[in-house]
């Protein structure tokens, strides 16, 4: 039954994601790319603990929900920045326009998250020499989290 229960808590969190992305962006498009974002975090985080042996334990259930507030972080900044950086007139094409925002909310925010994401994973992986098994845990979790919310972030 404690899958049950993790279902509901990750389906309250992200309607509560979802709400909170709108709130901040006010823009439809860019809630779905950050919920995207963080449905597939979550979705790697139980795919690549399945594949370390781990299960559905209270342990894990906890990782997943920091899991949702570490993909947002990687991924709202990015999308915030997107959103408000303004092109210069001289760009006339959507397509333009698009490609220069984007390349300036990753070269603006990009090395900002991705060395808060690198510390993050430096204070983390101490933990991979543990041998308890709720260290061993949460080493896992969260280095999976740091390495698939990054890569989300930064390219999706």
């Amino acid at each position: 039954m404690l899958g049950d229960e993790v279902f509901a808590m990750l389906s309250y969190a992200l309607l509560t994601v979802s709400v909170v992305v709108l709130f901040i962006t006010f823009d439809l498009r860019m809630t779905f790319f950050v919920v995207s974002v963080v449905l597939l975090v979550v979705l790697y985080m139980t795919a690549i603990c399945h594949y370390w042996g781990l299960y559905m334990n209270n342990i894990f259930a906890v990782n997943l929900t920091f899991a949702l507030g570490i993909a947002v972080d990687y991924s709202v900044h990015i999308a915030h920045k997107y959103l408000t950086i303004t092109p210069p007139k001289t760009l006339t094409s959507n397509k333009e326009m698009r490609e220069y925002k984007t390349s300036k909310a990753i070269s603006v925010m990009g090395s900002g998250v991705f060395h808060g994401g690198f510390s993050t994973l430096l204070a983390v992986s101490v933990l991979g020499f543990a041998k308890l098994f709720t260290f061993t845990v949460f080493f896992k979790t969260w280095f999976t989290m740091i390495i698939f919310g990054l890569l989300n972030g930064l390219i999706f």
